[in-house]
C-alpha cells in the first residue's frame, strides 16, 4: 500500500518547509491511529463496516483529498491512512486469532508477520521510487487511482466469485 509519508516529505520539499513539519506530519499520523482506536473501542459495531474494500475506498479517498495543494491536506490524509490501516489491523489479528488453531496461533502469526513485512518493504520501495519521479499530485492521484481499483476488483471478485446462498 502507497505510503502517506512520501507524500508528505515530497510537499515538504516543495514548499520548503522545515523539518518541524514532518515531525508534525508524522505526529498527526499517529494520533489519527490512536483516534481509529479509541474509537474502535468505544463502538465495536464499526468493525462490521471494516471491510477490505470500504476500507481501500477511505484511504483512496484520504489520497484524493491530499491533492488539494498545501501542507495541511496531507497531514489530514496521514491522519486518516494511520487511522484506517490501525482499524485494519486490529479486525485482521482479531480474526486470526478466532480462526486459528491455539496449538499453531504463533505459527500463523510469525508466517503472517513475516508476510507483511516483506510487502512493505515491497511497497516501500515500489512508492518510493514513485515518489522521486512524480510529484506530489501526481503521486496523490497514482494512488488514489490504484487503490480504488483494488477496492474495484475486490468487489468484483466477492460478487461474482463467491457462490451465493440462493
Amino acid at each position: 500500500m502507497p505510503q502517506p509519508f512520501f507524500l508528505l516529505l515530497g510537499r515538504i520539499a516543495y514548499l520548503g518547509l522545515g523539518q518541524e513539519v514532518y515531525g508534525l506530519g508524522m505526529f498527526m499520523g499517529t494520533m489519527g491511529a490512536v483516534a481509529a482506536s479509541f474509537i474502535l473501542n468505544r463502538i465495536p459495531a464499526l468493525r462490521r463496516w471494516a471491510h477490505p474494500q470500504i476500507l481501500l475506498l477511505v484511504i483512496s479517498g484520504a489520497y484524493v483529498l491530499a491533492l488539494i495543494p498545501g501542507i495541511i491536506s496531507v497531514i489530514t490524509a496521514q491522519s486518516i491512512v494511520s487511522g484506517i490501516i490501525v482499524i485494519y489491523t486490529i479486525g485482521l489479528f482479531s480474526d486470526l486469532q478466532k480462526k486459528s488453531d491455539a496449538g499453531h496461533i504463533g505459527k500463523v502469526m510469525s508466517v503472517f508477520s513475516l508476510a507483511a513485512a516483506l510487502f512493505a518493504s515491497l511497497g516501500n520501495l515500489l512508492f518510493s521510487y514513485l515518489s522521486a519521479w512524480a510529484d506530489t499530485g501526481t503521486y496523490a492521484f497514482v494512488c488514489a487511482a490504484s487503490l480504488a481499483l483494488t477496492a474495484t476488483v475486490l468487489w468484483a471478485m466477492r460478487r461474482f466469485l463467491t457462490p451465493t446462498s440462493r
